[in-house]
């Protein structure tokens, strides 16, 4: 359903929507190696524009992204937009998977990743090649990567970090450097929220080799 949802007609409409024509212009210059300046930093851009690539994308040929007229082109947009639709498609089960590792009811899971598979915005933002979807792929991956490191820390006697939970750790700081690799802004509250829930477990740990003691 995701998929479906997702996919379903998404080289429509043929013209650039909302960012695509910043976006694209990127996309376009990338393909060139053009010297330019990007306020983002390029992961998001990089990796649309790399299945963009494999699936017949061809730059200024594919479209041309002009500012002036942006709604008067017909573009082939399937093959820029495709990365994001897979992105919004694959943090439905992410979602399953978080709540799963958060110890949720099933029911509670289910209804979970059912709101994020019918939201309009994000199927929305899923079928437009920006910047967006794609943090928010790597964001759903490091929430869900640290509520299973947190589920192991807590399931085994906190006597050190054990080879599975550093994996884990590991991980879930890749992921997130994924994230700020996209974008900056979401992406620093997530840092944020990871900092507090790991001074937590620190804080934890030190209590336990205290009452050791």
């Amino acid at each position: 359903a995701a998929g479906v949802s997702r996919f379903w007609r998404l080289d429509h409409p043929r013209t650039p929507v909302y960012d695509e024509t910043h976006v694209g212009r990127f996309l376009n210059w990338y393909e060139e190696r053009s010297f330019f300046f990007d306020v983002h930093p390029p992961l998001a851009k990089l990796a649309m524009l790399f299945s963009a690539r494999a699936l017949g994308f061809d730059g200024r040929a594919s479209c041309p992204y002009e500012e002036p007229q942006p709604y008067a082109a017909d573009c082939e947009l399937g093959p820029q937009r495709f990365f994001a639709a897979l992105c919004g498609a694959l943090i439905v089960p992410i979602t399953l998977s978080t709540c799963a590792a958060a110890k949720l009811h099933p029911l509670a899971a289910l209804l979970a990743a059912w709101l994020v598979l019918v939201d309009t915005l994000w199927i929305g933002l899923s079928r437009v090649h920006l910047n967006d979807m794609v943090q928010m792929l790597f964001i759903a991956t490091t929430h869900a990567l640290a509520m299973h490191a947190c589920a192991r820390v807590h399931a085994e006697p906190p006597h050190g970090l054990t080879l599975s939970q550093l994996g884990w750790l590991t991980a879930t700081g890749a992921a997130l450097g994924c994230a700020l690799q996209c974008k900056y802004a979401m992406a620093l509250t997530t840092l944020a929220w990871l900092g507090l829930q790991n001074l937590f477990v620190l804080a934890q740990l030190v209590a336990f080799r205290r009452s050791a003691w």
